[in-house]
């Protein structure tokens, strides 16, 4: 359940990505059984505009009780109409990581705005009989295309 290919929908209070959204996510490379590309697509209400971003995602296992999954955007060239650049401030070391993803015609056709993740993180931690997640981001939505 933890690292599902199947979108799943995540709501948590106060999230950029997954406030409330409608969330659809798919797998789009997979470099290795915890390590993946992923593109999420979300929409907030009826009249937002959908968003996307590609991320990697990692997920590791820390104890026995305890996983996080990070996922932080890279240098990606998806064709979208834009073409900007984006510089992860979080996580320098992702900027150094390039690559190309043939993406469907909508991003190509930059009708959907296209968001960076910084970094975000969920901790799960089962702890006694209960199974706790953390989730904590930095969404780059205000200066995206």
């Amino acid at each position: 359940m933890i690292w599902n290919p199947h979108p799943v929908k995540f709501y948590i209070n106060e999230s950029a990505i997954s406030d409330k959204a409608n969330i659809t996510r798919k797998i789009v490379r997979v470099y290795d059984p915890n390590l993946i590309m992923i593109q999420q697509r979300y929409k907030k209400g009826s009249k937002g505009r959908q968003k996307y971003f590609y991320a990697l995602a990692k997920k590791a296992h820390i104890s026995e009780d305890t996983t996080v999954i990070v996922m932080t955007s890279v240098n990606i060239n998806d064709q979208d109409s834009s073409n900007e650049k984006h510089k992860n401030t979080i996580i320098e070391n992702a900027n150094l990581f390039k690559t190309s993803i043939e993406s469907e015609e909508d991003i190509k056709q930059g009708k959907l705005q296209k968001v960076f993740v910084n970094i975000a993180v969920y901790l799960i931690e089962k702890i006694k009989k209960d199974i706790h997640i953390t989730y904590i981001e930095s969404i780059n939505e205000e200066n995206s295309t």
